[in-house]
């Protein structure tokens, strides 16, 4: 029964004895499945760009980077949806801008850039005219231009999806 009083403020859920804040926050309640999807989706425009530049030991380099993102994204699915929705909206709001990739090819020429000057300064005393410009050649190239072009794709997908979410109602945002 609630109480009886007119003038005691109300009480919510989180008011009542045994509530335990911890395992509220803590509970995924978005699905990793889900991140699977968003990661899906945001592959197609990346891949075909990077497949044109990464020959040979790059493609395993681009492979061996996929690994830390699905990471991240169980880890953000980890934290519950209070803080999974808002990123999961903005990796949906990047899958849809591969219809016209802007955002996908200047994160892959800054990577590419970084990826190239990583291979060249490693690699120094490598025979002259192994390096061609604009193609990656070995695992460590393929690797940094991927984790440079996820991890800007991310960022992105992280400040489109708060931003969203910091200027929409609360309600919008809580669980039925």
């Amino acid at each position: 029964m609630e109480n009886p009083n007119p003038f005691a403020s109300p009480s919510t859920p989180l008011d009542k004895p045994g509530h335990d804040f911890v395992s509220e926050a803590a509970q995924p309640s978005a699905s990793m499945g889900g991140w699977l999807g968003v990661t899906a989706v945001n592959l197609p425009v990346p891949l075909v760009l990077a497949s044109s530049i990464a020959v040979g030991n790059a493609r395993l380099g681009m492979a061996l980077a996929a690994i830390p993102f699905v990471a991240v994204g169980f880890w953000i699915c980890q934290l519950g949806q209070f803080r999974a929705k808002p990123f999961f909206i903005g990796a949906g709001l990047v899958a849809v801008s591969q219809c016209l990739p802007l955002l996908q090819i200047m994160a892959g020429l800054v990577a590419l850039t970084v990826a190239e000057s990583v291979e060249k300064a490693i690699f120094t005393n490598s025979s002259p005219g192994s390096f061609q410009e604009g193609e990656l050649t070995t695992v460590i190239g393929g690797f940094v231009a991927t984790i440079m072009t996820g991890g800007q794709l991310m960022l992105v997908s992280a400040l489109l999806g708060y931003s969203i979410r910091f200027l929409t109602p609360e309600r919008w945002w809580q669980e039925a």
